[in-house]
């Protein structure tokens, strides 16, 4: 069953994302009792290569999280991190949000997907995201004397 929070949310969550230097293609999270969480990623950039990365951690978003990190060639501090469900029923939509520094700079993400370890994926990536982007327009604007 659909609700009408879960469509807003979807929507929501597309119309605010920032420019995306890199995007989630396939992921895939292990974890359990007596095992050792990891995460692999398969991700692309904007100028089209593809790069696959695992990496372990404390738990599933924990190996996520720090696989991204990799890929991505930022290495962030994770200040916030929010769960909620955006909808009722089993099959609800979970949101993540989470707020990471990045040379002493804040930046926020947000994520929506029925699997929680993937709404905080792509929060995540959406933060590591604007401050590649942050990073981008600083170099433009120092190439130019601005």
């Amino acid at each position: 069953e659909i609700y009408d929070a879960d469509i807003v949310a979807l929507i929501d969550n597309r119309t605010h994302q920032a420019p995306q230097q890199w995007k989630i293609v396939a992921f895939h999270t292990f974890g359990g009792t007596g095992t050792i969480p990891t995460a692999t990623i398969d991700m692309q950039h904007e100028d089209g290569r593809r790069v696959q990365d695992a990496a372990t951690g404390d738990g599933p978003v924990d190996a996520a999280f720090k696989c991204l990190e990799r890929i991505v060639g930022v290495n962030a501090r994770l200040q916030e991190y929010t769960v909620r469900s955006v909808s009722k029923g089993k099959d609800a939509l979970g949101e993540v949000t989470v707020q990471i520094d990045v040379d002493e700079k804040t930046f926020h993400g947000k994520g929506v997907s029925t699997d929680i370890i993937e709404a905080s994926a792509l929060a995540y990536l959406q933060a590591l995201n604007k401050s590649l982007t942050s990073d981008r327009g600083r170099s433009q604007h120092a190439q130019h004397g601005m």
